[in-house]
């Protein structure tokens, strides 16, 4: 048999087939893998323009952690949070 095919951003191994690895790419799992591999690399200014004016998460309020995690189309940051990366 061949070799797998590894993605870096899920940690895992899959059959090297186009039709399995092109669906493993669509997947949630790896868009959320890949989206939270980038998110360590945004600056301050970057986070502080994509979350400025997004209502706070549900999950924020309740406590728990957010399901959609770094797609989630809320912030998970607090005002005084936002405030703090505003004065560095």
């Amino acid at each position: 048999m061949g070799r797998k095919y590894y993605c870096d951003y899920c940690d895992k191994r899959i059959q090297n087939n186009y039709d399995i690895i092109k669906q493993h790419n669509v997947g949630l799992p790896h868009i959320r893998a890949k989206a939270e591999y980038f998110h360590q690399f945004k600056t301050i200014d970057d986070i502080l323009a994509e979350i400025k004016y997004k209502p706070p998460c549900r999950s924020l309020k309740d406590g728990s952690e957010c399901m959609f995690g770094v797609l989630c189309r809320y912030r998970h940051y607090t005002t005084e949070q936002i405030w703090e990366m505003e004065k560095i």
